[in-house]
């Protein structure tokens, strides 16, 4: 799992919010999203 943090528009104001990302790594080495989730940070 890893966060990024960004900046969105929300209701005429700028605040920041939590982008995390869940990844599964395959044993033949290639990588999936699996799933995403946007809230406050």
């Amino acid at each position: 799992m890893d966060a990024t943090y960004l900046k969105v528009r929300q209701g005429g104001r700028i605040v920041s919010v939590a982008d995390t990302i869940a990844v599964g790594v395959f044993m033949n080495g290639r990588r999936e999203v699996l799933g995403m989730a946007i809230g406050p940070s």
